[in-house]
């Protein structure tokens, strides 16, 4: 299984989008007015585009989750990455990601005595987290409001979960600290997108598109019902707007006792992803519904 079964189908349209860009004339020689028209108009499609992500913000707020669908898109206010102090604090933040990937693999080799050290080196984390959620956003309008309050959720699940790996990493339970892991890595996530700090974008919002005339028996996945994913499998994504992306399984709600019956109750049964490929320098987090994942089929 290669990284991504979408790769190659995606490959020829973004090249034709490319193409097409690239074609595109290019306006020569405006007047004042003309110029003044341009600015006004990309003005106001600013404005449309940072309503649209307020929107978006404050369902994310409401939801109590920040569980962005789609791949990582920005959502807080524009003016936060002409500061200095954005463009300075922004690749820090993003190099915790690489700590969290090596614990990660601290934990897939049960390394416990060094896993141990982590929740005391993910502490001075927090002037930084919390620095830039004031500094970066430091407005009274309802975007910079709705940011800073998204991020602080995010860095209250963050030190939750790491306190969860503090306890269970006395128990040498390989799931149960892989499960901690994950939800610090999908908050840490939330933190990077809801503050705008990914610093790449993925330009296809969803990849359904490409898999509309592809049946999924035509994908190299084991059937979930016969052969379900378990924490540390590699997968496959069969639904949703990632389909066809490929990725290792973090962890899996387990069922609640006399509710495995209820109608829909598997649809609400999540799990947490670790994607493979990159944006940027990130690996993506993503929690979804468990049946939007099967096993990847190997050799």
């Amino acid at each position: 299984m290669h990284r991504s079964e979408f790769s190659r189908i995606r490959e020829p349209s973004l090249r034709a989008h490319e193409e097409e860009t690239a074609a595109e004339p290019q306006e020569t020689g405006e007047t004042g007015m003309e110029t003044e028209n341009r600015d006004r108009q990309s003005e106001t499609s600013r404005r449309s585009r940072l309503r649209t992500r307020l929107r978006n913000l404050e369902l994310a707020v409401a939801g109590g989750v920040l569980g962005l669908q789609g791949s990582a898109s920005p959502l807080p206010s524009e003016a936060a990455k002409n500061t200095a102090y954005t463009q300075k604090a922004a690749p820090r933040i993003r190099a915790i990601a690489t700590t969290l990937e090596q614990l990660e693999k601290d934990i897939m080799d049960e390394e416990w005595e060094l896993v141990d050290e982590y929740p005391e080196q993910f502490k001075t984390f927090l002037p930084l987290f919390t620095k830039y959620t004031d500094q970066a956003f430091p407005g009274d309008d309802e975007v910079d409001k709705n940011t800073r309050f998204a991020l602080r959720y995010a860095v209250g699940s963050f030190y939750g979960a790491v306190a969860q790996l503090r306890r269970v990493v006395e128990t040498r339970s390989k799931m149960d600290i892989l499960a901690a892991y994950g939800q610090i890595a999908l908050a840490f996530d939330r933190y990077l997108k809801a503050g705008d700090l990914y610093g790449a974008y993925d330009p296809v919002v969803s990849t359904e598109m490409f898999f509309s005339q592809i049946s999924n028996s035509q994908l190299r996945y084991q059937p979930p019902e016969k052969n379900p994913p378990f924490p540390t499998d590699p997968v496959l994504l069969i639904k949703g707007p990632d389909k066809g992306k490929t990725g290792m399984l973090l962890s899996v709600e387990p069922f609640v006792k006399g509710l495995d019956d209820i109608p829909g109750n598997e649809e609400r049964r999540r799990a947490i992803v670790r994607l493979d490929d990159k944006i940027g320098t990130i690996r993506e987090i993503r929690e979804l519904p468990f049946t939007y994942i099967a096993k990847q089929t190997t050799g």
